[in-house]
Parts: C-alpha cells; structure tokens; sequence
C-alpha cells in the first residue's frame, strides 16, 4: 500500500506505478486506528518530515502491545546497508510479536547491485 502524503506531483508520479493504491494522509490514519495493517507501505512525497511521521505512526501500530520491541524494529539505509541485510531482517520472524517491522531509507541505492 502507498500512503500518499501529498497529491503527486509529475516528478514523484513516475517514480510510482499507475497501478499501485494510494492513500490520503486521513485514509492512512482511519485504518491504523482500525488495526488494518498492510504487509507493505511505500512512503514517498516533497515532505521528509510527513514521511517520517507517518513511518512512526505505522510503526506504532504495528507494534502495539508488543514487549520485545527492539527485536521486532529494524532499519536500514541502502546507501550505508547492504540489501541483503534488509532482505534477511525481513525474512525474520517476530520474536514473541505477531509483526516485525523492517524500514528502508534510499531504496533508489539498489541500482548499485548488480
């Protein structure tokens, strides 16, 4: 799922496939409020301050109730990580959680794979 944070502009719009659902920032809100939780959310838009609000906020409801946080959280940056570390974070199952949540920052740093 994309959360859209605000309406795309030409440039971010062809940096996301026509066919991927978006949501408003409200949609967003309502269904972590509600406990639909999706498998993947793509946060892209100008604003670097909403993106990062709303990774906490998904992260939040991710992880609510959860005792073994620090097990079940973890982040990567593509430019300094390699993918592989992300792709095996995220093979991980959750330690006593039902969900484990894996971030990636500089997803265009994957060109550098070959």
């Amino acid at each position: 799922m994309v959360y859209q944070q605000l309406r795309s502009t030409a440039r971010y719009r062809r940096s996301v496939p026509d066919n991927m659902p978006s949501r408003t920032r409200k949609e967003l809100e309502q269904s972590l409020k509600k406990g639909q939780i999706e498998p993947v959310y793509f946060l892209y838009g100008a604003e670097a301050y909403l993106r990062d609000q709303a990774l906490r906020e998904i992260a939040e409801a991710a992880l609510r109730g959860t005792l073994l946080r620090e097990f079940n959280d973890s982040s990567f940056n593509l430019f300094s990580n390699d993918v592989r570390d992300a792709i095996a974070a995220a093979e991980q199952l959750p330690m006593m959680s039902d969900r484990r949540v894996v971030r990636l920052a500089e997803l265009c740093q994957t060109s550098r794979i070959r």
